[in-house]
């Protein structure tokens, strides 16, 4: 106590920024300096804090947490508090983050957590009758007038606030514009009409006054102090007294009018609500159609000094107009809300926007550069409750207002929030990414390299984040995936990337991340990762794959080499029997035919004509087993002969048999195609072909027919063969196996092996129709044949 202590139980210490060290006592705050104690008395000495914690910031203050006196900031000997009203009473101790956050610890009381705010509020809390704000416009004194919406009008200065309401004449407490006026006066906007306070008096200007009590939407001062009132019945002049008013009779486009600005050569410009955008000079109305601003209300109007018009609509964005041009940008070039409320221009030609979501602020180069098409889209700075405003819902439509100081009001749902561009803390801490959780499925993947995935994951979700207490829900992500995307993916605020059917291989995802601000963490996170193949997606399997396909194809091809000489030995074995049978066996039975018949001729000379007719019988009969055994083997040879269908199909291969027949004898033949010849199966063509062979013979050696009709019809699910004759005939319901009707019963077998259907209609004398029915195969079917008529020779020459 002697060396200026102000108590001996020592709470805390602490060393600043500066060297300084701060000792934290009992009794109060002391600073060690030059070898000695010296104490710093607070509030004038009377009231001795336990200062229990010490923490300074970088702003060079020095905070101080007390036991039951809340928290203090101490800056050059000048003291604020914060007590028990904020739920500070016990700390224990202080610190402050990278972001500036200062987090307090207190004795029960939880954790709390700091921030400077960029905005200040004017409420309830700060004397404002009302809440709910609608305008706030600065008079020639300093004093901001406030309209509320339930609580009159409100005159605020040197933070004292003096309120007009009903009592004191207002017919509404629902106020919208208000307008200070040169000559002291203020203009009040009311859902019952319009007012004006002068000398501390309220006027209401009614009908007879040129003017209607309803809702006034807009007023506006002009250059020559003359007011401007728009309200749903058109635009209304003070002129004296009264009112002069104009309508859509007067070239105005629309009657409800919104909002009115004046333009740099004294122009009057006027947003209606359904009728688009209008111009008032020298006396005349111009209005501008087909800008699209018809189709929705026109919130607010705004001209700067390059005399650009800036529109804020409801719903369609923000319009800006140069030059008779109008060029909107919406949400989708990155405006924050599609519904502008207010405009208003800073020092640094930063246009500051309200919505009902919230404030956001845009750089003129930026919309420049769209409509220029040097850019695609626009960065919005948004603000919202974590930059101190109480409610992010605007309010009001171009009644915000930039005053003499340079800052800016806006009125809100809770309060006039007042911002000033030039001192705007800049958030200048890059945001920490993080990846935080890999996800197969639903099973989490532990984050330890190397991450190799089991085969068949192929639907991912990574979880990402960037830990941060100032604003967290501005923060902006970009992510890419290497190896699957080849450009970043804007993912916004979303935390969560999501892929689906990724295929085996190495993976680098990639995400980096800005803060409210628009700085930028470039170097971001990455995670490493890679998805193992299945056994049939590997190199090897590939190669073993391709292995045997060369082998199939080598394997393919001896097979099929060994087919076509199977088939040529065939060829050559048949034509040789062929020719053995007609050159030697034909030829003998034929010369034992004629034997046969000279010695008819001697016998029908013999003089005993019982032995020559005996004899004769003798002869006879032999002569019919030799032609009997000819026709056999004819047909013999007609079978070995090499197939006409090797180099033919069915249609020509029935053709060349019926051009062989007529060429033979007298018979008259007639040969027709129905449909498309088509690709059959060999199977079928070779049943077909032998079922026309063996009716044409049938109908030309024991029919003996005259004339012949052969119809082949392609149809689309069936082949059908007919084959007519007007020959003998003979009798179907005949139990004797007469000759050739072998031949019958062997093409029911072969229609019936393909599933067909043989109709044989003869009578005696009547000739004979035969009618073979095959249902045609499909593709693999015939594919399946195919191969079979390969392997088939094989084991035929075996």
């Amino acid at each position: 106590l002697e060396d200026g202590l102000p108590h001996t139980n020592i709470l805390s210490a602490h060393a600043d920024r500066r060297g300084r060290l701060w000792i934290g006592t009992r009794g109060g705050l002391a600073e060690w300096r030059d070898g000695r104690i010296v104490p710093h008395p607070m509030d004038g000495g009377s009231t001795r804090r336990a200062i229990t914690a010490i923490h300074d910031d970088r702003d060079g203050n020095l905070w101080l947490g007390t036991a039951g006196g809340g928290l203090l900031r101490w800056r050059e000997g000048k003291v604020d508090a914060l007590g028990s009203e904020y739920g500070l009473s016990h700390i224990t101790s202080l610190f402050e983050d990278s972001e500036r956050n200062l987090w307090v610890g207190t004795f029960g009381g939880g954790l709390h957590r700091l921030q400077n705010g960029k905005f200040i509020v004017y409420g309830v809390q700060e004397g404002l009758s009302h809440d709910a704000t609608y305008s706030a416009a600065e008079d020639a004194t300093g004093a901001v007038w406030i309209g509320t919406y339930g609580g009159g009008l409100n005159r605020l200065k040197n933070g004292e606030v003096v309120a007009y309401t009903a009592k004191d004449g207002l017919r509404s407490e629902n106020l919208g514009t208000i307008v200070p006026a040169r000559n002291g006066d203020v203009w009040i906007a009311t859902q019952s009409g319009l007012h004006r306070l002068r000398d501390g008096k309220l006027r209401a200007y009614t009908r007879e006054d040129g003017l209607s009590e309803r809702l006034v939407t807009a007023i506006l001062e002009d250059r020559a102090g003359r007011i401007w009132v728009g309200n749903s019945e058109g635009l209304h002049r003070l002129e004296g007294e009264r009112f002069v008013s104009y309508g859509k009779r007067d070239g105005l486009p629309g009657d409800f009018v919104l909002t009115l600005a004046e333009g740099r050569d004294g122009s009057l410009w006027i947003g209606t609500y359904d009728s688009g955008l209008a111009r008032w000079k020298d006396g005349r109305f111009t209005t501008y159609r087909g800008t699209g601003l018809e189709q929705q209300p026109i919130a607010c109007l705004y001209e700067d000094a390059d005399g650009t018009l800036w529109i804020g609509t409801f719903g369609g964005g923000l319009v800006r107009m140069r030059n008779d041009r109008f060029d909107a940008l919406t949400a989708r070039q990155g405006l924050f809300d599609d519904n502008v409320l207010n405009i208003v221009e800073d020092d640094r030609h930063r246009l500051w926007m309200s919505s009902n979501l919230g404030l956001f602020r845009v750089e003129k180069n930026d919309i420049e550069a769209i409509v220029d098409g040097r850019a695609s889209s626009l960065s919005s700075v948004v603000y919202g409750k974590n930059d101190g405003m109480r409610s992010a819902e605007a309010n009001g439509g171009g009644i915000a207002a930039r005053h003499r100081d340079g800052r800016l009001w806006f009125p809100t749902q809770k309060g006039v929030v007042v911002v000033d561009p030039e001192r705007l803390e800049r958030n200048a801490h890059p945001p920490p990414v993080v990846i935080e959780r890999l996800l197969v499925g639903e099973n989490d993947v532990a984050l330890r390299a190397p991450i190799a995935l089991s085969p068949g994951s192929a639907d991912l979700e990574v979880h990402y984040s960037a830990p941060s207490f100032v604003a967290s829900e501005k923060v902006m992500f970009r992510y890419r995936l290497e190896g699957y995307e080849t450009g970043w993916v804007d993912a916004g605020s979303r935390r969560v990337a999501y892929y689906t059917n990724l295929e085996p291989g190495e993976y680098l995802f990639r995400v980096i991340a800005r803060n409210e601000d628009g700085v930028s963490n470039e170097a971001g996170a990455n995670l490493a990762f890679s998805i193992r193949p299945h056994f049939y997606q590997t190199t090897l399997f590939l190669l073993l794959c391709g292995t045997a396909l060369l082998f199939g194809i080598w394997a393919l091809h001896r097979v099929r080499l060994a087919l076509a000489m199977a088939r040529v030995a065939v060829f050559e074995e048949r034509n040789r029997i062929a020719q053995e049978i007609h050159d030697g066996l034909t030829q003998e039975l034929g010369g034992i035919a004629m034997q046969l018949e000279a010695a008819r001729d001697r016998v029908e000379t013999a003089v005993n004509l019982d032995e020559a007719a005996e004899s004769m019988s003798y002869v006879q009969r032999a002569r019919n087993l030799v032609e009997g055994s000819l026709e056999e083997l004819h047909r013999l040879i007609w079978a070995l002969r090499p197939a006409r269908l090797e180099d033919a199909d069915l249609s020509e291969a029935v053709g060349r048999l019926i051009a062989e027949l007529e060429a033979d004898g007298a018979t008259g033949f007639a040969y027709r195609i129905e449909g498309t010849p088509v690709e059959l199966s060999r199977e079928l063509e070779r049943a077909a072909l032998r079922i026309a062979q063996e009716a044409l013979f049938n109908a030309t050696r024991h029919g003996h027919a005259s004339r012949i009709e052969v119809q082949l019809d392609y149809e689309p699910q069936a082949l059908r063969l007919t084959v007519k004759d007007n020959g003998r005939g003979f009798d179907p319901q005949a139990s004797s196996p007469r000759r050739g009707r072998f031949g019958l019963r062997g093409m029911d077998e072969r229609v019936r092996r393909l599933r067909g259907t043989l109709r044989v209609e003869s009578g005696v004398g009547v000739g004979t129709t035969v009618v073979a029915t095959f249902p045609r195969r499909g593709r693999f079917l015939r594919m399946l044949d195919a191969t079979i008529a390969w392997i088939a020779p094989i084991s035929r020459s075996e």
